[in-house]
């Protein structure tokens, strides 16, 4: 594998083709980080956006310039960088770094080289005076970097007519498609050692190609229909300038013609009208004829003959919008059936099948580097990049169905799980590796939509799922609260006025599991709180948001994690879904709640007011603790957890030394327990170590012999009538 760095000081447009390219084409490298002189560089957001490491660092940060070229080889190091690609970076290279990386530079320049190149030509400066020279072409080079400005080995060049009438700025539009199409195209040659260096010359040596590279379709008809319209006209007029035949339906015929894209209707393909508003128009046999055909089958081309039908080498559709629908408020059984597409997947499906002689597109993200390979291959794809967007549109509509499947279930009773029990989920990313490193493991889902890394390290399997607990149990509460988990048990949580208090309050229940635990806020983390929590390690902190000043100041500590929490759109409860042998067990999401109007209070004596405000505290606490779970709480804090033990007991035993190895007096406590207790020795252990009142669900045959222990030692309890037992 071939790990890249991007430097940019830019919006990092080149990095985003490089990035597109790398994630679609079977090429053996990564971009591992993305280096930026400047703190606002859209670069640096983009690779953030791709969960990719973003590292500002610049001269000002630094003494010298040797400290500042060190830090930089120590910052490659430390991602093992085999390549350095500049794409926008301006700043001249250290020539130890230089020297370090020889001949592993690409730079793209916006010119031919070696004309208008050297100190000072760079960006608009360099159009500018292409065109005050009066030349008639410019266009794009990929170089190897020296020391001296724009004279390394040229790797690729591509030419660019200039117009009479252009401008720098309409030259500068054209230079830039042809650097997003080259410099991807010199990294992939980097990354299958098809370049050579011999006195100070780039020489390119051919590898031969793998098995699935033998084929290429050649694309010349391409049928067009999609929903969403990004970026579908100026790919359209990049496959008619290319030479395609462009098909296409409905809304989508008129939006290209509107734009000057020569398209023909489906219908002039077919013979046939578009009829019932539009549900039928592509469900004919000369459309699936078209896609399907095996095209080195003698036979199946000698039924096109007879038929008059021509194949169609591309198909770029994507689905009606029927998640967006349903996400609606509202939204009618009608409109959610209206929005169920039936041509779009067929026509996707029928391609993807043959995709050895049909490319699929569902995605836009995909037409740029589609179109870089056209221009690459004289108009043709690979069946490797024929294969892989196949995969797509398969993981795409299978997603589809399972959304419909889900929404229609979903109108059934509230708690009812369906029949038949689907996932279809897009890789959000690999991780290193599970919960221990002999395991692989990858994140699927929108997790990093709502959990949004915005310094540290990537997260591990483990620091997902003690995340996930982190904020399950900070979702109980309204005041302002601190909570911190460590292998999702909350080894401490508490509310207060301000989240430094209820820091405080929350570390001093387990001083030592904290270290290298998880640390969730439900307000704006603000400096005092910051201030207290970096007294020690921790790998994560998770904050709704940080407040001016936080974040610069937490990512001092370069291996702690800070995390953005968003709350959910839908504000849906999910279901928890466990793997287990040959199947999987699915449950609702444990949401419910407890107020002071839902106990049953069992016993002579009622809890005081702040006695009821513990435990209904505690009970928040206990829900998210391991079973057995034995929580010790005051009104806004906990006192002392005793989690997972196969004896109720024992849970407690282990809550009371931990309070009293902390100093936490447990006179005047509460306590909570997750389900009832089967014996009254659970509750003589709590009132041995002074807790006043007690909170469970009851329901064992032996409550009544509980309660009169409760009344024997004048203790108050309730009971919820709820069990939350947590495995």
């Amino acid at each position: 594998m071939l790990n890249i760095a991007i430097f940019a000081s830019g919006r990092g447009t080149n990095f985003e083709a490089l990035h597109r390219v790398l994630t679609t084409q079977r090429i053996d490298a990564a971009i591992a980080v993305v280096i930026s002189n400047n703190s606002d560089a859209g670069a640096l957001s983009l690779a953030r956006s791709f969960h990719i490491p973003a590292v500002h660092l610049s001269r000002k940060q630094c003494a010298t310039d040797t400290e500042f070229a060190d830090r930089l080889l120590e910052t490659l190091a430390s991602y093992n960088v085999d390549l350095i690609v500049l794409a926008g970076y301006m700043k001249k290279l250290d020539a130890a770094l230089v020297a370090r990386y020889r001949n592993r530079i690409l730079n793209i320049h916006p010119a031919l080289l070696p004309k208008f190149g050297g100190h000072g030509m760079y960006g608009h400066y360099v159009h500018e005076a292409v065109i005050a020279a009066g030349e008639k072409e410019s266009g794009a080079t990929v170089h190897l970097v020296t020391d001296e400005y724009d004279e390394g080995p040229i790797v690729l060049q591509e030419r660019v007519p200039v117009a009479p009438g252009d401008t720098p700025e309409s030259l500068a539009a054209k230079v830039l498609v042809v650097e997003h199409a080259l410099l991807p195209r010199a990294v992939a040659m980097f990354a299958r050692h098809e370049i050579d260096i011999e006195h100070n010359r780039v020489i390119i040596t051919r590898q031969p190609s793998s098995e699935t590279d033998t084929h290429v379709i050649r694309i010349r008809k391409a049928l067009i229909s999609v929903s969403d319209k990004t970026g579908i006209v100026a790919f359209a007029s990049a496959l008619h300038a290319l030479g395609v035949e462009i098909i296409s339906t409905g809304g989508t015929h008129s939006l290209l013609r509107e734009h000057g894209v020569p398209a023909k209707q489906i219908s002039e393909l077919t013979g046939f009208p578009e009829i019932l508003d539009g549900r039928v128009k592509t469900l004919h046999p000369v459309v699936h004829a078209g896609l399907l055909a095996v095209l080195d089958n003698p036979d199946h081309l000698h039924q096109l003959a007879t038929h008059g039908i021509e194949s169609i080498d591309l198909v770029v559709v994507n689905l009606y919008p029927f998640e967006a629908t349903v996400a609606k408020p509202g939204v009618t059984l009608e409109e959610a059936i209206e929005n169920i597409d039936i041509g779009g997947p067929t026509m996707l499906r029928s391609a993807a099948k043959n995709y050895k002689f049909t490319a699929a597109i569902i995605d836009p993200s995909r037409y740029e580097p589609f179109l870089a390979e056209l221009r690459e291959n004289n108009g043709s794809v690979s069946e490797a990049t024929s294969f892989a967007l196949a995969r797509e549109v398969f993981r795409s509509t299978a997603k589809y169905d399972a959304a419909i499947t889900a929404h229609l279930d979903g109108r059934d009773e509230a708690g009812t799980l369906p029949a038949t029990f689907s996932l279809s989920l897009p890789k959000a990313m690999d991780l290193r590796y599970g919960e221990n490193p002999h395991q692989a493991a990858a994140l699927y889902g929108d997790f990093l939509n709502y959990f949004r890394k915005l310094h540290g390290k990537e997260l591990s399997f483990n620091n997902i799922i003690d995340a996930n607990a982190a904020v399950n149990l900070l979702g109980e509460f309204d005041m302002p609260t601190v909570v911190i988990v460590k292998h999702t048990n909350p080894c401490g949580a508490a509310s207060a006025a301000s989240l430094v208090d209820a820091y405080k309050l929350a570390f001093a229940t387990d001083t030592k599991a904290p270290y290298g635990g998880i640390i969730a806020v439900n307000r704006p983390l603000d400096m005092a709180a910051a201030d207290a929590m970096n007294a020690i390690f921790t790998e994560i902190i998770i904050a709704p948001s940080f407040e001016p000043g936080v974040l610069e100041f937490l990512m001092k500590k370069k291996d702690r994690r800070l995390i953005e929490l968003k709350p959910r759109a839908d504000g849906a409860a999910p279901l928890d879904v466990r793997s287990v042998a040959h199947g999987m067990l699915v449950q609702t999401a444990d949401t419910k709640k407890t107020g002071a109007a839902d106990v049953r209070v069992v016993t002579r004596r009622a809890p005081t007011e702040d006695e009821m405000t513990a435990l209904l505290f505690g009970w928040k606490i206990v829900k998210h603790v391991k079973s057995n779970a034995i929580v010790y709480a005051g009104v806004n804090r906990t006192l002392g957890i005793g989690a997972g033990q196969m004896s109720r007991v024992e849970s407690s035993k282990i809550a009371v030394l931990k309070a009293a190895e902390e100093h936490v007096p447990l006179a005047g406590s509460i306590i909570a327990s997750d389900a009832y207790f089967p014996f009254a020795d659970g509750l003589l252990e709590a009132v041995k170590a002074g807790a006043t009142a007690v909170i469970q669900p009851g329901g064992s045959v032996r409550d009544e012999e509980v309660i009169a222990a409760a009344n024997e030692h004048n203790i108050a309890m309730v009971f919820t009538g709820v069990r939350h037992f947590r495995h």
